[in-house]
């Protein structure tokens, strides 16, 4: 990709970057906006009239949370603005849009993308996790007590797979999430104890005296955590995999967070700020209008009880 790059791009690359280069922006605005403009170079533009309406869809396409794209997309109208304003853009596509954050711009093939599962599915490969490390063996130990994890505390993919044993603390029932030398964090809020549910505890002691390493969940050599592989044998396709055996497609890390977000309010009836403290988003509105999905097997346990006296009925239909 790199070779195609047409030198209006470089240069046109080279001077927004300059606009956003510290001391002049922050150095996390200054690495956010290198790396749309990388996003951008992944999804095929190599001129400044590539930055078109159906570039933006793409990049609104990509599995990602909500927020997330939402946020890199103030990025990018701001790089089509740029572009616009150096007469290299006829026209920006935010201009025909101005919402490009909302998901019916996904495409048809994209949008069967699960953003959580029911609690019945993640019930079932939580089930399957816990069968197949009965077995014994030590990769399906590890696999039960990071599907256990993620399910239940609703961390982000690399919040959970660079923690180290010692972040864990099984008495106060709490795990640590800190920045250590393998991992940065999202946002500061991040840096958080996350508290544990009574039931994962007893998965959590199990993996942890098997573990054998600094690092909740090694690589195979343990030398490091398990953030990289072959494809198949990452932790993210381990994972898919387990999904596929219990009959659930399409598992995924950040779909567990939604799911957590979501049963939390409809299944479990914590509030709204403590579904925010839990995932420590910056704001309510954050978990409330991204993370939290509809869920018609909570919906119809939550109205089951529902019903009306039957005295009261009959003297209503009397009286008329």
């Amino acid at each position: 990709m790199p070779n195609r790059l047409s030198v209006a791009w470089r240069r046109f690359r080279g001077d927004f970057e300059g606009l956003y280069r510290p001391p002049l922006r922050r150095r996390t605005t200054y690495g956010s906006v290198r790396h749309v403009l990388d996003v951008c170079e992944s999804l095929g533009v190599v001129h400044p009239r590539d930055l078109t309406c159906g570039l933006v869809s793409r990049f609104s396409s990509r599995d990602l949370s909500g927020a997330t794209i939402k946020g890199q997309l103030g990025y990018l109208r701001l790089v089509c603005s740029y572009a616009h304003f150096c007469g290299l853009l006829l026209r920006s596509p935010f201009d025909f849009r101005r919402d490009w954050s909302r998901r019916d711009v996904v495409p048809c093939e994209e949008a069967a993308v699960r953003r959580h599962y029911s609690a019945v599915e993640i019930g079932r490969v939580l089930e399957l996790a816990s069968a197949e490390a009965a077995v014994g063996a030590w990769s399906a130990g590890r696999l039960e007590a990071l599907c256990w994890l993620f399910a239940l505390t609703g961390l982000r993919r690399a919040e959970g797979l660079g923690l180290r044993c010692e972040d864990l603390d099984l008495v106060g029932r709490a795990v640590y999430v800190r920045c250590n030398r393998r991992r940065g964090l999202k946002t500061h809020a991040a840096s958080a104890p996350v508290p544990l549910a009574e039931v994962l505890v007893p998965v959590l002691e199990r993996w942890v005296r098997r573990a054998g390493c600094e690092w909740l969940f090694p690589g195979v050599r343990l030398v490091g955590p398990w953030t990289g592989g072959r494809c198949g044998s990452r932790a993210g396709d381990a994972l898919r995999q387990l999904g596929e055996r219990a009959g659930v497609s399409g598992v995924h890390f950040s779909g567990l967070r939604h799911s957590w977000a979501t049963h939390a309010e409809g299944l479990w009836c914590l509030s709204e700020p403590q579904i925010q403290r839990v995932l420590r988003h910056t704001s309510v509105r954050t978990s409330r209008d991204w993370y939290r999905h509809p869920d018609l097997l909570n919906l119809r346990a939550a109205v089951g009880p529902i019903d009306f006296p039957r005295a009261f009925l009959g003297v209503c239909d009397g009286g008329a």
